[in-house]
């Protein structure tokens, strides 16, 4: 049976009925269906009952308002803001002509929902600040508790304190109390969300748990399904996606059943996760551009700048600069929104990508915002005050390729914050403090201060050969980098001949081939100048052997024109003759004319 017929069989019934009691008996029949089918999750059915009820229900009823705000309260779960406003709004004038005093929290609530759904935060702060005080004034407990973590929600997103943690407890343990299952597994799923945000994942996934087991008492088949959800985006976020994955299954045919919106946007996100690190980045994107297509039907900003922010975070779904755009789209509405801390996300998103495409200069605008907002306009989470020290970094690295005067100290400031940041993810921070220090290495040696670029090049080093995985990349162009300064310094040069041979060492893998080389030219460079004519040799033989394995002609030449001249200085003029011989082509295919005169010189001077 269609859903307009269905509708259209009930309000002939109700039509049928003279007494105004018997419309009323119907209305809260229709009433109790109506919640028996959310708690199925048939929320199609459900709002068409609802619908019926309120139609049902006589006009001076206190059930057409119960019917109203019920309504609303679905309406607004299924991303319907403007539908819902106007039902709420109609319940709340029902509820205040017939004094349902104790209807007006829940009403100021949803209404606060609806508000904050459409990104009118300081509207919603305003109704649902409004609502704790007339909870507290009909002595609701529950649903002043309820208004209040809102409360802190909706001002936690316009950057602002969101209060003290002893009222965050005080009102989560208010819901406890209430000893209802539902009410219960909220309180648990609130307490866990706190958790999470701390970035304490084990202590948030028990009371997960423990949430979903009350939600199941309940009965209630949404709450279970938002609480799996959540359960899977706590496992991303800590990398377990083949965990993640079980809880993710069905999810996204259920809420589009339940034309719940806004959660299918949620989970169409986890699961273009999911894609994404299966390799997948087809499905990724087909994931997303659904999600963005399902907020746009919801018209909500918020929804709307999310969806464009997973386009624009998605690593190779788009080239660079239709993703630039996602960014810039999503930053817009999410400043229009007046939600700031996810402004700063987007922006840093949009400068990681054009710090990628090698656009420093547009990068290091985007940083200095990303900052300015972070640091002016956010009230920081533990969670934030890594992101901050990320951007940092960041911005050290695009000032060291920029080769900005400043910087040094900038790269100095970034290695302090993300040492103090809390540890969100051990692995990513190791690498941030290895990189900083590279940066700092690099920045000081273009500086000239060279005790502190030795000192921090040799901390890169050893911290880049440490990571898991290791970054041997790293480590080799630091010991390049760290020996050639080394090398300048007559005490020095012991230890830069060890550096050199380290690097070396950790080069073996035909990956860094052309790290390898320069090590090796560098150390017979070093042997050159010191004379060591033997040692230099042997060294210069295996720059001529990795560097034919790099096709690298001009290498080869200034190798054997090293070797002629050690080969004469051990009294080896033939090989001295053979070598020089052997490396004039490779000049001469280099193209390099100085060195090609520099052959041919030698090579008549050295002529019997």
């Amino acid at each position: 049976m269609s859903s307009m017929l269905r509708v259209v069989l009930v309000l002939v019934m109700v039509s049928l009925v003279s007494s105004h009691a018997f419309g009323d008996e119907l209305a809260s029949s229709a009433i109790e269906q109506a919640r028996a089918h959310y708690a199925s999750g048939d929320w199609e059915r459900s709002s068409e009952t609802y619908a019926a009820a309120y139609e049902a229900a006589e006009e001076e009823s206190h059930l057409k308002a119960e019917a109203a705000l019920e309504w609303a309260s679905l309406l607004w779960e299924q991303g319907e803001y403007g539908p819902a406003q106007v039902r709420v709004k109609d319940a709340l004038e029902r509820a205040k002509k017939l004094k349902m005093d104790s209807a007006i929290g829940r009403l100021l609530l949803t209404l606060g929902h609806i508000e904050a759904s459409q990104g009118r935060l300081r509207e919603a702060e305003n109704t649902l600040s409004i609502c704790v005080k007339m909870a507290g004034e009909q002595r609701d407990v529950t649903f002043q508790a309820l208004c209040r973590l809102n409360v802190r929600m909706v001002r936690t997103l316009q950057g602002k304190s969101a209060g003290s943690e002893a009222q965050f407890e005080a009102d989560v343990a208010a819901l406890k109390a209430g000893g209802a299952p539902l009410s219960l597994g909220a309180s648990l799923s609130k307490t866990a969300e706190l958790y999470q945000q701390n970035g304490d994942h084990g202590r948030a996934m028990q009371f997960l748990v423990q949430a979903g087991e009350q939600f199941k008492l309940a009965g209630s088949v949404p709450a279970q399904a938002r609480n799996r959800m959540r359960i899977a985006a706590l496992l991303q976020e800590q990398g377990r996606h083949d965990e993640a994955r079980g809880h993710l299954t069905g999810l996204i045919d259920q809420f589009a059943a339940m034309k719940n919106r806004p959660l299918l946007v949620n989970v169409l996100g986890l699961a273009a996760r999911d894609a994404e690190v299966r390799g997948d980045t087809k499905s990724a994107v087909g994931h997303l551009e659904r999600a963005l297509k399902v907020a746009g039907q919801t018209k909500s900003p918020q929804l709307i700048a999310k969806g464009h922010l997973s386009l624009c975070e998605l690593e190779g779904g788009y080239p660079a600069q239709e993703a630039i755009g996602h960014c810039g789209r999503s930053a817009k509405l999410f400043e229009q929104a007046n939600i700031p801390a996810l402004m700063a996300r987007a922006r840093a998103a949009e400068a990681r990508l054009q710090q990628a495409a090698n656009n420093f200069a547009a990068a290091q605008t985007l940083y200095l915002e990303v900052i300015e907002i972070m640091e002016k306009r956010v009230e920081k989470s533990s969670r934030d005050a890594t992101s901050l020290a990320t951007q940092y970094a960041n911005l050290c690295q695009v000032e060291l390729n920029l080769q900005s005067t400043g910087a040094h100290k900038r790269c100095l400031d970034a290695l302090k914050a993300v040492e103090k940041a809390p540890q969100a993810d051990a692995g990513r921070q190791d690498s941030m403090i290895t990189l900083t220090h590279y940066a700092i290495g690099v920045s000081a040696a273009n500086n000239k201060n060279v005790k502190a670029a030795m000192d921090h090049l040799q901390k890169a080093a050893e911290l880049a050969e440490g990571l898991a995985p290791p970054n041997l990349a790293l480590a080799t162009d630091a010991l390049l980098r760290l020996g050639a300064m080394q090398a300048g310094i007559k005490r020095e040069r012991p230890s830069a001949a060890e550096s050199f041979q380290k690097g070396i060492a950790l080069a073996s893998a035909p990956a860094l081939l052309a790290n390898r080389l320069q090590l090796r030219t560098q150390l017979a460079q070093m042997r050159l100048a010191d004379e060591q004519w033997d040692v230099a040799a042997a060294e210069l033989k295996l720059v001529i052997e990795d560097g034919a394995k790099a096709g690298d002609a001009a290498s080869q030449a200034w190798a054997y024109s090293g070797l002629g001249r050690a080969l004469l200085k051990l009294g080896k003029r033939d090989e001295a003759v053979a070598a020089l011989k052997a490396g004039l082509p490779l000049a001469k295919k280099s193209g390099d004319a100085e060195m090609i005169e520099l052959f041919e010189d030698n090579l008549k001077r050295m002529a019997p």
